[in-house]
């Protein structure tokens, strides 16, 4: 296989990923972080890197780089709402002892 395709379809599941990730479907977002993981490897085995260092190549790093951010962003999004709930889960759970159990008669 070409490595001009190779780094297409590198690009293509790094867009992919971007696109899920902003709709928070993160099973489809991870499958496709572990198809381009097995790209990367196939890439990395061929160490062949001459697409890069033409004007394509380089605006294709351009976008990845980018896009990565993008999804570093809204990784770090994600990770600070999962926080967030999470300590709303713990403050509610010790303030009446979990959704189960505890007081639940607040009549008097």
């Amino acid at each position: 296989m070409k490595m001009d395709s190779l780094w297409q379809d590198y690009c293509f599941l790094t867009r992919e990923m971007a696109s899920f990730i902003a709709r928070q479907e993160l099973d489809m977002f991870y499958e496709l972080q572990d198809q381009r993981l097995q790209l990367q490897a196939k890439i990395d085995e061929a160490a062949d890197y001459s697409y890069l260092q033409t004007a394509e190549g380089r605006e294709m790093v351009d976008e990845l780089q980018a896009t990565d951010a993008q999804i570093a962003s809204q990784l770090r999004g994600s990770m600070s709402r999962l926080t967030q709930q999470r300590k709303v889960q713990r403050a509610y759970h010790s303030a009446y002892g979990g959704p189960v159990g505890g007081r639940t008669d607040f009549s008097g």
